[in-house]
């Protein structure tokens, strides 16, 4: 079916002697064979705008009704479409590139009343690039959209919309236009990167919306952009959830391949076709060795963490960032504090979940004015378990930090308040201990494990059955405590050895042992 909404009448320089124009179309009834189609507007019903509309074929047109409201058989006014105000605006948002002629239509009459010539026509004007403009609901006094006074069997009770599309193109895959009432942004849309539980190497990546987001060809999804210090990488995000018509939140994954700092940037757009805020998160990566120490600062100014070495057993990735206390999407969802302290800092953290280190580390955090200026104590809380666990913290007023060690990576707050006792992180042994290695024989790593009840200095040495030193496993200072440490075969010029008999001595200043272990190649 074909309307030109740009001929006149009179047919003397129109196409088809102008009976297609829009002036001869008879309001009485619906076109031949042409069915309105319903635009509800009531969102509490799950029938809210954005509504899109599909599958459109070129050179045709079609109605588009909504109800104000209608009289029941008491004459009561019962509200239709209540999201639908007489002050809003009605936005037509057309496919990029797509022509479209709309109209909007007032009318006084009832949905099943015959049509009369009481109503109002004004034309939208749509940019020729975007096919996307608005119009007032209300533009004449008279015809108010659910205005019922002084009669509501005669108040404005019907919008329609009359959309053709003037072109040779196609449908899209996804949705022609759409049609929306929706001109303020979502009230939140922010994005998270933390650290994946199980596989420390990858980074999940998570953006939480109000809204549902759309690209600009109406396909449903998100994309972030990674800034490093090298290069730039796009990330696709796919929908995973809805939680009911309130959140819609998108994953992706980043593999870390190198330490440093990284910006990850957000742009969203919801269906209507507005734009969120632009949301830019800083992170640094830092990669934790067993045989070195490992500094990393936090972004932002934050501060930074140093982790001794033999703290790790193995290379262990560190992600540093921050996110509000306050968030509850559950991506980012953290416990309550204990009731006698209040959060003075956002989250920071180090790893996604508690991390437990061999040796602590040193967590040392920046303070602003207002957090040194608190009357209450300051302390640092730790997440172990699902709970917040105060951990201490030595407020450095000149240098403006506070720091603490610490046996966890994870994730940190700084609160105000009566704090109570530090929680105890590490189970002291009552004597000193030197482990059988595991496996043994092995082949071509082992684990040894020792114990200490006081703090010490404590060395660590491996030699071969000649009684020759291969290799001095660690030599340092240490806090009471358990620990392990890998040895991956090899001698002090990282040669691997061969296989035979190896014994590996501890000594402190009031502990030696000796025990006996084997590479089998």
């Amino acid at each position: 079916c074909f309307l030109d909404m740009v001929q006149s009448s009179d047919g003397v320089d129109s196409l088809y002697g102008g009976i297609y124009s829009f002036n001869a179309l008879s309001l009485n009834a619906p076109p031949s064979g042409k069915n309105a189609g319903n635009i509800p507007w009531d969102s509490n019903a799950g029938q809210g705008a954005p509504f899109a509309k599909s599958l459109i074929v070129p050179w045709s047109f079609n109605f588009y009704v909504s109800r104000a409201y209608f009289l029941n058989l008491e004459g009561q006014v019962v509200i239709v479409s209540p999201d639908l105000m007489p002050t809003d605006s009605i936005i037509f948002d057309g496919y990029d590139g797509i022509q479209y002629k709309v109209k909007k239509i007032m009318l006084r009459s009832g949905f099943l009343d015959p049509m009369t010539q009481d109503f109002e026509v004004v034309d939208f004007d749509l940019d020729s690039q975007t096919s996307r403009g608005a119009l007032p609901l209300s533009t004449d006094e008279r015809f108010f959209f659910g205005d019922t006074a002084p009669n509501p069997a005669v108040g404005a009770q019907l919008l329609a919309l009359i959309v053709s599309k003037t072109d040779y193109a196609q449908p899209p895959v996804t949705y022609d236009f759409v049609v929306t009432n929706v001109t303020s942004k979502p009230d939140f849309g922010d994005f998270y990167a933390v650290q994946n539980p199980d596989a420390d190497t990858y980074l999940d990546l998570f953006i939480v919306s109000q809204r549902p987001l759309y690209d600009l060809t109406g396909n449903e999804g998100a994309k972030v952009k990674v800034l490093g210090e090298i290069d730039t990488t796009i990330i696709a995000m796919e929908k995973i959830h809805d939680f009911g018509t309130t959140v819609s939140v998108y994953s992706g994954k980043y593999q870390l391949t190198t330490a440093g700092t990284f910006g990850f940037q957000f742009n969203g757009r919801d269906q209507n076709g507005i734009d969120l805020d632009q949301v830019l998160r800083t992170i640094t990566v830092g990669l934790a060795k067993p045989t070195v120490a490992t500094e990393m600062a936090l972004p932002d100014g934050l501060g930074q963490i140093k982790v001794p070495a033999h703290a790790v057993n193995a290379d262990r990735w560190m992600v540093g960032g921050s996110f509000k206390m306050t968030n509850s999407v559950s991506v980012a969802r953290v416990p309550n504090l204990p009731m006698s302290v209040q959060p003075v800092s956002d989250v920071i953290f180090t790893s996604n979940a508690a991390f437990k280190l061999n040796r602590a580390a040193t967590l040392t955090l920046a303070l602003s004015d207002d957090q040194l200026n608190n009357p209450e104590p300051l302390g640092i809380y730790l997440t172990i378990d699902g709970a917040w666990q105060y951990i201490g913290g030595k407020v450095d007023r000149n240098a403006r930090t506070i720091s603490v060690n610490t046996n966890y990576l994870g994730r940190y707050v700084v609160a105000s308040g009566q704090h109570g006792n530090i929680y105890d992180t590490k189970i002291v042994p009552e004597t000193y201990e030197l482990s059988q290695n595991y496996p043994n024989p092995f082949n071509p790593s082992t684990t040894i494990s020792f114990g200490l009840p006081e703090d010490g200095t404590v060395s660590l040495k491996v030699y071969d059955i000649r009684g020759h030193e291969v290799i001095t496993l660690v030599q340092d200072h240490f806090t009471a405590g358990s620990y392990q440490l890998t040895w991956n075969a090899v001698d002090s010029r990282h040669t691997p050895v061969a296989s035979g008999v190896y014994f590996y001595a501890i000594d402190s200043e009031n502990f030696r042992q000796v025990k006996k272990m084997v590479l089998a190649k």
